[in-house]
This record gives C-alpha cells, structure tokens and sequence, in this order.
C-alpha cells in the first residue's frame, strides 16, 4: 500500500476512533450554566436511549466511557448518553435548575435524542445522587417516554407520585440523610401502582457501587427482553409474594421482571 493510502486509511480509523464518544453542547435553559451530553456510538439503529445521570453538576463522561456501560449498551443495540448538565448549586438547593425536567433541562434531552436518532425513542435512565433526582422528576413529567429507570441515593420523594414505569429506588444503608427519603420514595411509588423495586445496599455511605450498577443493566435487559411473568417480593423477608398478596401490602412489596434477578437481588439487598 502506498504512503499516502496508508496515511489516509489510518486517518479515517483515528477519526472513526474520535467519534466514538463525543460532546454536543447545547442552549441552556434558565437557572443552568451547562447544557452538555455525551453520546457514544454504540447502535446504528437503537432501539432505545440509554441515560446515565451523575452527582451535582458533574460531567456523564466518565459513565459512558466505562466499557460495561459500552458493552451493555452494544448488546442490546441502545444509544448511550452522558448527562452532563449544571445549575447553580444555590438554585438546586432552593428548588430550580436542571434537576427540574419542566423547567427546561428536560425539553433539552428529548429535543437532542430525536436531533440524533432522527425520532423520539424510548428512555432507559439511571442516575445518582442529584442525576436520581433528576430521574425521579423525570419519570414524574414525563412517564410516557420511559421504559424503565432506576434512581440511587436520591435523598427526596414524591409527594403526588403516578403508576409510574418499572423502575428500582435504591440508596446505600450508611447514607444516613439520604436512606429514609428514598425508601419513602419506593412506598409512595408502590402505593400509587407502580412496579418498584427497593435496594437496600448494606456498608454503603454516599456512593455508587459496580455490584448495583451490575444489577440495573440486568435489570434493564430484563425490561427490554422480558419474556417471563413479573415476580413479587417482600422487601423485608425477601420471600417470594403473589400478586394477591403484593396488592394487599403495596409498600412492602417489590417488582422483579424476571425470576431470573431473585437471587441477585436477594445478594444486594438488606432489608
């Protein structure tokens, strides 16, 4: 092969390579300062939209360049998206910003999914800490457009919650200002009639370990690929529930979407 084809061959592999992962800055809306997302080049054709939310005003990328992620994402022919977006933190504690979907952060994700794909897929979202916040009220504004999510260590619940989308609310045992809240979170989401699931992690403080982030992505593919009949749990004894029993005691009963996560979840879980 001659130089310049050479040259020219290992030019379009770098630039291939380069755009495996990239950054699109857009608008942002009022009360925020970054209006980022990181999208990564995983399916030609998704099927759906796989979000990932960090901690207060911190950048998805590194979520996204994780290769679990990746090859989740590959397999199950999804797009994977990095949230990366920011407000003021006086904002965000007086209750504005972008952890707020209506006022403007939401139209901002979905304005960018159809721009990309060419169409408003369906969601996949899962966040930590601040990003659960964001996905919790997400779910809440716009439950239609989400197959499932999961929210870790959100540290608020919903007043008025719907029958929202099958989704896991889960928080560390030692993150002490967060715990209570997210458990409420779970019971008012079950007593609505939505299909939760509750995690209790225990010796976990204020993080996101891989053994939960583990369990969202067979979680996930439970949802895209379920086959099986939902399975009801007690969160407490961990015992196998009906759907009898479960109506009767909503909040403290879980959803699995497959018998297949019983075990797993039996493992992670501490009541």
């Amino acid at each position: 092969m001659r130089p310049f084809v050479c040259f020219l061959a290992l030019s379009v592999v770098c630039s291939l390579e380069a755009q495996d992962v990239r950054k699109v800055s857009y608008p942002a809306a009022p009360r925020m300062t970054r209006a980022d997302l990181w999208f990564v080049e995983t399916a030609r054709n998704p099927k759906a939209a796989l979000v990932l939310c960090p901690g207060m005003n911190a950048s998805g990328e590194f979520m996204v360049r994780d290769s679990r992620w990746q090859d989740f994402a590959r397999k199950n022919k999804l797009a994977l998206i990095g949230l990366s977006f920011a407000s003021p933190s006086g904002d965000l504690f007086s209750g504005h910003g972008y952890t707020f979907p209506e006022e403007g952060s939401g139209d901002i994700l979905l304005s960018a999914i159809r721009k990309e794909f060419g169409k408003d897929l369906p969601i996949l979202l899962f966040g930590f800490s601040s990003g659960a916040y964001f996905t919790e009220l997400f779910v809440q504004w716009k439950p239609e457009r989400v197959l499932a999510w999961g929210a870790h260590a959100t540290g608020r619940y919903e007043e008025s919650p719907r029958e929202w989308p099958p989704g896991i609310v889960s928080c560390g045992e030692k993150d002490t200002q967060r715990h209570g809240a997210a458990l409420m979170h779970f019971k008012k989401g079950r007593a609505a009639g939505g299909k939760l699931l509750w995690i209790s992690l225990p010796n976990c403080a204020h993080q996101c370990p891989e053994e939960l982030n583990q369990f969202v992505r067979d979680y996930f593919e439970a949802i895209l690929h379920q086959r099986q009949s939902t399975k009801w749990v007690d969160i407490d004894t961990k015992r196998l529930l009906t759907e009898s029993e479960a109506l009767l005691q909503p909040s403290l009963s879980g959803c699995l979407p497959s018998n297949k996560l019983l075990e797993p979840w039996k493992n992670i879980h501490h009541p």
